[in-house]
């Protein structure tokens, strides 16, 4: 259902592929593919402008499709080559 109503859209643009989708009372992990086959690195302080603001609008569109990430932090916004 999470899936279907919320992270299909969402794929290859501001997620990436999906493998499968675990649900229990109220949490939901999901399994992802490699962001990229060549280049992929996480976010960081002093990563450029550009970089920073790609991923804030991809945050955005997360949560327009009200998608919410639980622990979000820099080590789990993963920058690939696309």
């Amino acid at each position: 259902m999470i899936y279907k109503k919320h992270l299909r859209k969402l794929q290859g643009d501001v997620l990436p592929r999906i493998i499968s989708v675990y649900s229990h009372i109220g949490v939901h992990n999901v399994a992802f593919e490699l962001p990229h086959d060549v280049f992929w690195v996480t976010a960081s302080p002093d990563m450029p402008h550009v970089l920073k603001k790609r991923a804030i609008e991809a945050l955005q569109k997360a949560h327009d499709a009200k998608v919410v990430h639980h622990r979000l932090r820099m080590s789990r916004i993963l920058i690939c080559a696309d």
